[in-house]
């Protein structure tokens, strides 16, 4: 895949440059002398390229990432013309060439050091991997969601299309924008798949996640107003300020909508059915119990609520 261009030692390869191209292959000492730990599961002996993420190293094949990847395409395809057309770059032209800058040769392979700013880390490129691997096993199971997280992170950045749109639509189904489809139960992972679909632009996923974490927070207010005596840090510190003024806002909107729902759901029938369920189960007691969840509210009330006389009312209403 590098062409005729024979891997050499780090001490022989202080600077490479390939004909047509002004990219240079720079020895750096300090690194290839720096501690490093391989891949307990990604090291294989027949792999053919390095990569390193902090301190961990994978030993891997190039053709099962230049095929997947057109980031990893494009980074190896730098070295030989005819693997790769160079004129198609995209935005992570900057983290190849970086790549390239400072890669050596260890032991006859070549070795890139995967570190950018706002790169993935070693577990969810790990975890990427893993995905690859187990990929037709998640047909039938879906992942839990860190590890969706991890991959569609790790595979966003490298350009694993196939991956990337695979782990989206699970982590959609996960977190439904259509009324219909959001239940009551709240996924533990709100928080970070709001800052995901923050860093990524997921509109679907963030209109969701916002509607969650509204309906479960009962004090959205910054906790350094009270002295609680308890240093756990709020998971809700990890939302930026704007994002805390929206949720407040959107408190504010849920709370408001039942005004339109109450007079929907709540039943005027004089049947004994009726008036027995206006005790126990009116829409003011549901509005208590879902203040920020009318979705949730107004479908238990409408599923409990009333005789056959009052569902006809209330359809012919709406």
């Amino acid at each position: 895949m590098f062409g005729g261009l024979a891997p050499q030692r780090p001490q022989s390869l202080a600077k490479r440059k390939r004909e047509g191209s002004d990219v240079e292959l720079a020895v750096h000492p300090n690194k290839t002398q720096e501690a490093y730990v391989k891949h307990q599961d990604y090291w294989t002996s027949d792999g053919n390229v390095l990569l390193q993420i902090g301190n961990v190293r994978f030993k891997l094949h190039k053709s099962r990432l230049a095929n997947q990847s057109s980031w990893f395409h494009i980074l190896f395809g730098r070295y030989t013309p005819l693997f790769v057309d160079h004129t198609k770059w995209f935005g992570s032209r900057k983290n190849i060439d970086d790549a390239i800058s400072i890669a050596e040769v260890v032991d006859g392979l070549y070795l890139f050091y995967l570190d950018f700013n706002g790169s993935p880390s070693a577990e969810e490129f790990a975890d990427l991997l893993t995905a690859m691997d187990n990929a037709i096993t998640y047909i039938k199971k879906r992942p839990p969601y860190p590890f969706l997280q991890n991959v569609f992170k790790a595979s966003s950045f490298y350009r694993f299309a196939t991956y990337t749109d695979a782990t989206l639509q699970m982590i959609e189904a996960l977190f439904p924008d259509i009324p219909a489809k959001i239940t009551a139960r709240n996924s533990p992972h709100a928080i970070e798949a709001l800052i995901l679909a923050r860093a990524h632009d997921l509109s679907k996923v963030l209109r969701c996640t916002f509607y969650q974490l509204a309906r479960t927070s009962s004090k959205i207010v910054a906790t350094s107003e009270t002295d609680s005596g308890d240093d756990t840090p709020d998971p809700l510190e990890r939302l930026t300020a704007k994002d805390l003024v929206l949720l407040l806002d959107l408190q504010k909107k849920l709370a408001l909508r039942w005004d339109a729902i109450i007079p929907i759901v709540e039943p005027t029938c004089a049947c004994p059915k009726c008036v027995e369920a206006r005790k126990p189960n009116t829409a003011l007691a549901l509005r208590k119990d879902h203040l920020f969840d009318p979705i949730s509210g107004s479908t238990s009330s409408s599923n409990r609520i009333g005789c056959q006389r009052a569902f006809a009312k209330r359809r012919k209403r709406r």
